[in-house]
């Protein structure tokens, strides 16, 4: 391959770039047995595990309508809204109501004050702990003596972990808790630790049972989308009610699929996010694609970020340039990493993202942080020819198509992640001179791409050469 592409480069000028993909690979990507921890499974990221059990619940649900098993619904299609109201009311009662998922989000409150006790005991012998203050029926609840029980609310509450891993299996952090009494001996009691303990189960249920109508919400909204919307009416074990957020390696391990979210946050590790995306059912999910784990560092999966150094390296010895694909999603700190480490080995190495994160001081950052040259944009999202010349005029008209090229940090005429304008006053003609001159960002404009419907179904198969070649007058 390199020398295909320094050949043709040497004999007739081309210029070659390369795709590379850091966030997700395929699910049968035989490299992943070698290092299942470079994916999200139920053992390095558990809060998928309430996640894993609704999306299974929901697949082996579909998989019985596909195969005639469910006689509450026999048709095996979703035709219209009647149908999809019939779905999600069994969805609802039969499917996601026995699994009980709430129940991952509370801790076991007699076992936890149970472990508190003996912890206590081990550890702190000399402290007396009474089992009830002799003050806490008259204070506990008394609007004008909060701080018992809030202060240990606010204390147990930053030492809650593994929530939505496993029933009841939410965890105080015991040895904070200790330190509390410790430092509180007249102000405590084995039950006002109980009362915060149910406290939280109340917070914790209500917030479980939340996410669970949001799932729900998402649900059917994705079937009103696939079934009736895209007229693939059909329940096939191909295509199922809902695709499944999960996929699993060739030893059996769980591992969570990648994908993106509406209006969400680029920054945010969607999969590790105490927002519990896949269990709220909110991500657009790429059903053959595994999302990769990076971590916060080098140190959190050491082979994939060789793995991924070593992929990102040969590919800018090869190529001019690279397209970073889905560079919104990917880790802000691995792509700034790898894309280094690709100039190591090609100084000239152009780099152009497909950045979408629909902000544009996100935007900023990420261009600044990963230092690409261009951002794609896509000619099919322009609306009309004025919008064509007005780009060509550089007009700043309210649709004109440098809004859809150029992302701004500060106004019209600053590139995102550029310097400030610096000027010096000549000494000797009191002129202004400038000295750094920031300008709009490059934007490689695209008249398709992958991502992109086809110019028949948004407007008419008529228009694919006129804008291929509008394009190329830019």
């Amino acid at each position: 391959m390199k020398e295909k592409v320094h050949s043709f480069a040497e004999k007739y000028g081309c210029i070659f770039f390369g795709e590379v993909v850091l966030n997700h690979t395929s699910y049968d990507s035989e490299w992943l047995q070698e290092c299942p921890d470079a994916c999200y499974n139920l053992k390095n990221t558990p809060q998928l595990n309430s996640a894993y059990v609704l999306d299974v619940a929901l697949q082996q649900f579909s998989n019985k309508i596909a195969n005639g098993e469910v006689p509450e619904y026999p048709k095996k299609k979703v035709e219209n809204e009647d149908d999809l109201r019939h779905l999600m009311h069994l969805i609802e009662h039969q499917v996601i109501a026995p699994l009980n998922l709430h129940e991952y989000f509370l801790i076991d409150v007699q076992g936890t004050r149970n472990k508190f006790i003996e912890y206590i005991t081990k550890v702190h012998p000399e402290l007396q702990i009474p089992e009830k203050y002799f003050e806490d029926d008259e204070d506990m609840f008394n609007i004008f003596i909060p701080e018992k029980l809030t202060t240990l609310i606010n204390c147990i509450e930053k030492t809650l972990t593994n929530v939505g891993a496993q029933k009841f299996g939410v965890e105080v952090d015991l040895k904070s808790v200790a330190k509390y009494y410790v430092e509180n001996p007249t102000k405590g009691s084995h039950e006002q630790f109980e009362l915060a303990l149910k406290h939280f189960n109340e917070q914790l249920e209500k917030m479980a049972r939340g996410y669970i109508n949001e799932a729900l919400t998402s649900i059917q909204n994705n079937v009103r989308y696939q079934k009736l919307e895209l007229r693939e009416h059909e329940i096939t074990i191909e295509k199922p009610i809902v695709y499944s957020y999960f996929n699993h390696l060739p030893d059996g391990t769980a591992v969570a699929n990648n994908g993106w979210i509406y209006s969400g946050d680029p920054t945010e590790d969607f999969a590790v996010s105490n927002n519990f995306y896949y269990l709220r059912r909110g991500i657009v999910i790429w059903g053959d694609l595994i999302k990769l784990r990076f971590g916060a560092s080098k140190k959190d999966c050491p082979v994939l970020w060789k793995r991924m150094k070593h992929y990102v390296q040969k590919t800018a010895e090869i190529f001019n340039g690279l397209r970073l694909d889905n560079a919104h999603t990917t880790p802000i700190h691995v792509a700034e990493y790898l894309v280094r480490k690709g100039r190591k080995v090609n100084p000239n190495l152009y780099v152009f993202s497909e950045l979408f994160t629909g902000s544009e001081e996100k935007d900023a950052l990420f261009t600044k942080r990963i230092a690409v040259n261009a951002l794609v944009r896509e000619a099919i999202q322009v609306r009309n020819l004025i919008d064509f010349l007005s780009h060509l005029s550089k007009q700043n008209t309210p649709h004109d198509l440098c809004a859809s090229i150029h992302y701004f940090s500060r106004g019209i005429d600053v590139a995102v992640g550029s310097l400030d304008p610096y000027v010096e006053i000549d000494a000797e003609t009191n002129k202004e001179i400038e000295i750094l001159k920031p300008r709009g960002p490059d934007g490689l404009f695209y008249d398709l791409t992958h991502d992109n419907i086809s110019y028949h179904e948004k407007r008419t198969f008529m228009d694919s050469l006129s804008t291929a070649a509008l394009v190329n007058l830019i």
